[in-house]
């Protein structure tokens, strides 16, 4: 039997990945990645960088920023709600 009449094997169908399956698999390789970055930025405030103080306010402003806005989705994805809602603190008794 030759190449040209050989049948295809039939492909399994694979599982499909579950939203909780795909953030665990890909959510160590980023966070590592993020960190090992930041603290590259960090290295800049170091000895042998030269920079101004306004330089190193922005750069943390900037840093700042994107973990809030990090927190932020994490957040609404979490409650589900838009919109202003109490949130008790933790270890209040309602």
């Amino acid at each position: 039997m030759d190449a040209k009449t050989k049948e295809a094997r039939p492909v399994p169908k694979l599982k499909k990945e579950t939203g909780r399956e795909k953030f665990l698999r890909l959510a160590p390789a980023r966070m590592e990645t993020a960190l090992k970055k930041i603290s590259l930025v960090g290295n800049l405030a170091g000895p042998s960088y030269q920079h101004e103080p306004y330089e190193g306010t922005q750069i943390i402003k900037a840093l700042t920023d994107a973990v809030d806005e990090v927190a932020h989705k994490f957040h609404k994805a979490k409650s589900g709600k838009k919109g202003f809602v109490f949130v008790p603190p933790r270890g209040s008794a309602s």
